[in-house]
């Protein structure tokens, strides 16, 4: 009982920590089709929101891959017809990871 916790936990902190991020970029933040200068400007108008969203976007990371593995966690102690897709999940997860951490080393050199 004590695993399902676990990963019911982290799915949990996973799921507040996406929305308040998505929170704090909605308050005006630029879009991707918005100019450069548009962008700059609001980064350096706004470098504690912006320092807040790329701290959780660090924080996003092992909680993801904490709740895949405590997944695989489980379903290979239940037993063996789901390990191949659980396998892969953690896979999808580690790759979806590295690319989490691209993107906020990348708006962080913003």
């Amino acid at each position: 009982m004590r695993a399902e916790r676990a990963v019911g936990a982290t799915a949990i902190a996973l799921v507040v920590s996406v929305v308040i991020q998505n929170v704090v970029l909605a308050s005006g933040a630029p879009t991707y089709s918005d100019p450069m200068t548009q962008v700059l400007t609001f980064h350096s108008e706004h470098r504690g929101l912006v320092t807040l969203a790329v701290g959780l976007e660090a924080l996003n990371v092992p909680l993801l891959l904490g709740f895949v593995t405590g997944l695989h966690g489980l379903v290979t102690r239940r037993g063996r017809s789901g390990l191949g897709g659980s396998r892969l999940a953690v896979a999808a997860a580690a790759t979806a990871s590295s690319a989490f951490v691209l993107y906020a080393v990348l708006w962080m050199g913003v």
